[in-house]
């Protein structure tokens, strides 16, 4: 199964959940699985594992690729989310090392490949400590949260940025607006290497052609 038939599959899954309204989009959801993909990425930090679209997608992803292996760790404290989760998160396959927290101070010391922003600004804050300082980390903020995406640029010296869209709008089954664009996304890396820029370049021109797309069926 492709990564975007897993996202598709788990989006139409939660988008019939109760909580659903702030759920990660299927565009964010094949993008994070194409960034572990394409990086090779075994650790996975979320800050705001909310009703637990992105770990269940996770999930479905290490079990379509056999000898994959990834360690989850995720902050949540709302209640109506953790007793969502206990519901929605089970059975998990066993090279799916999940592990939760209701606060980043709690969360071992530890440098994650890939971190996913989707909660309070207060915990962004402080995730600099679980990013490696002499290698490359990546951090992907879910939808359009630039006060988020503001934080974090304060926070490295070395990183690279970049938004990426999809002209795809919300199905009939989703729970945001009909007839709107799906949400897109940011992705920071700190400390790149040099494919890593050229790989940003492609994607800035990639996302620039879909926006100008945009302006012409208007």
């Amino acid at each position: 199964m492709t990564n975007r038939a897993i996202a598709e599959s788990v989006f139409k899954t939660f988008a019939g959940k109760e909580g659903c309204q702030h759920i990660a989009s299927n565009n964010a959801l094949n993008g994070i699985m194409n960034l572990i993909s394409k990086y090779g990425c075994s650790t996975v930090f979320e800050v705001g594992i909310g009703i637990g679209t992105i770990p269940y997608a996770l999930n479905e992803y290490v079990a379509a690729n056999p000898g994959k292996k990834l360690k989850y760790t995720g902050i949540e404290e709302n209640a109506f989310c953790l007793g969502q989760l206990k519901q929605n998160l089970t059975g998990l396959d066993k090279n799916f090392d999940y592990s939760q927290f209701a606060a980043i101070d709690m969360v071992p010391q530890a440098f994650y490949d890939l971190l996913i922003v989707d909660g309070a600004n207060d915990s962004v804050e402080k995730i600099k400590r679980l990013c490696n300082p002499s290698g490359r980390t990546i951090l992907f903020v879910e939808g359009d949260r630039k006060g988020q995406v503001d934080i974090l640029k304060k926070m490295f010296d070395n990183y690279i940025m970049f938004r990426e869209v999809t002209n795809e709008k919300n199905q009939d089954y989703s729970p945001f607006p009909k007839n709107e664009y799906i949400h897109g996304y940011t992705v920071i890396i700190i400390n790149p290497t040099g494919s890593d820029k050229s790989y940003r370049f492609a994607r800035k021109i990639a996302t620039s052609v879909k926006y100008k797309m945009r302006q012409m069926k208007k």
